[in-house]
């Protein structure tokens, strides 16, 4: 068989989609978004309608994760998922090489270590020292704050930490691990009540195990 040629359609994003989401993040309004792709298509479209950007930290619940090996993990347990979620959505560390392909990222803190450092009382101290409190709350943020950033506790903000003040979490479940956390109903859990109803219609029918067989069907639902 001769290749003759090739055609590719794209469904493409209607106009204003993603300057329309970013004003709407900007409103302090959260977006969710249900698709039946996989989670690699999902995220394409999160980043093509800029619902993903670069100051994101995407924590992927998977229902059941590949493991280094390219293997399948076993089925993902809600006290896991509850775990992601908590790590997720604290303030993560990501260092500058890492950063420095999210290029809005990286930009960002720069911009804002620059300003942070034009509050020193000595101009000629070396940037690499870290921000101080005092210079912190000299640009109009709070003790609360420079702690919540000092994520290593020394007294002192660098630049990694300047980089992970400005990422926020952004969720990505599979719907797998929806049904984990018991939303939605999966294959399995279906087929189980359908057997636990069929062993109570013969157990009526028998004249035994009738309360055995309810309370199966008790658990099932």
């Amino acid at each position: 068989m001769t290749l003759l040629g090739s055609t590719a359609l794209e469904d493409a994003l209607q106009e204003d989609v993603g300057k329309t989401l970013r004003m709407l993040r900007q409103g302090k309004i959260k977006t969710w978004v249900l698709t039946g792709d996989k989670v690699g298509t999902a995220i394409e479209i999160g980043t093509a309608c800029e619902l993903l950007t670069d100051f994101m930290n995407q924590i992927k619940i998977i229902e059941k994760p590949i493991l280094e090996d390219g293997t399948e993990g076993p089925t993902i347990t809600a006290e896991e998922i509850l775990t992601y979620l908590e790590d997720g959505m604290k303030n993560v560390k990501v260092s500058a090489e890492e950063a420095h392909d999210r290029k809005k990222l990286f930009k960002a803190a720069e911009d804002e270590q620059k300003k942070l450092f034009q509050s020193r009382s000595d101009p000629g101290s070396p940037d690499g020292a870290g921000v101080t409190l005092k210079e912190f709350e000299a640009c109009g943020y709070t003790e609360d704050r420079f702690k919540e950033l000092d994520l290593n506790n020394d007294g002192l903000l660098d630049f990694d930490e300047i980089i992970a003040s400005k990422i926020t979490s952004a969720l990505i479940i599979e719907g797998g691990a929806l049904n984990v956390l018991g939303i939605g109903v999966a294959e399995a859990e279906a087929r189980g009540l359908r057997a636990a109803e069929e062993a109570l219609k013969k157990a009526k029918n028998n004249g035994s195990g009738v309360e055995a067989a309810q309370k199966a069907v008790a658990v099932a639902q």
